[in-house]
């Protein structure tokens, strides 16, 4: 397709989307604008993002596995362990997780920092237009948890002291409030 046709294309998917609240309109007008592939596309785009992808495995509270294999762990977001050690409220995270994003689609967006030691892709996800990240603070499933200065950490600091005062999940649990104990 030319790049006139092309960037036409895109700007009426994007118009309808908006002008239609279509999330669908709306969704592939932003993909296409940004240049990201489809769900079925699993190919990273020139910023080594993987933009729009399809969740195939969640394998804890703050990763999950898309297609194409590659895993991804979630960026600002650190949830109790519950698959090599079991720690409170680490089963329910990742039950929370999975109702989220198992088996969706998932936009993914890119970070200071592309991967972790262990070459998990690191990003912020969202799903049906919901910021998942900062969901699994504020309900109580994940602490706060930014290594380097971000843009994002004075929204996940608030989650989390939200989530803290009003005693949900595992600050209600575990007793991680009354301890004073922050996992970072």
């Amino acid at each position: 397709m030319p790049q006139k046709a092309f960037d036409r294309f895109t700007l009426t998917l994007f118009l309808l989307g908006v002008l239609f609240g279509s999330s669908i309109g709306g969704v592939l007008g932003f993909a296409f604008a940004r240049n990201i592939a489809p769900a079925s596309h699993s190919e990273g785009d020139a910023d080594g993002s993987l933009g729009l992808v399809k969740v195939v495995r969640v394998v804890d509270g703050d990763t999950i596995q898309v297609e194409g294999g590659e895993k991804i762990r979630y960026l600002g977001v650190n949830t109790p362990e519950s698959t090599t050690k079991k720690e409170c409220f680490g089963k329910e995270a990742a039950a929370k997780n999975r109702e989220m994003v198992e088996g969706k689609t998932v936009r993914l967006e890119k970070g200071r920092r592309d991967r972790d030691k262990y070459g998990r892709l690191l990003r912020f996800v969202y799903v049906d237009g919901v910021f998942v990240n900062t969901e699994l603070i504020r309900g109580g499933y994940a602490f706060a948890y930014m290594l380097e200065g971000s843009d994002r950490t004075p929204e996940f600091e608030r989650a989390e002291r939200e989530a803290k005062d009003a005693g949900r999940g595992m600050w209600k649990s575990c007793g991680y409030a009354k301890a004073g104990k922050l996992k970072r």
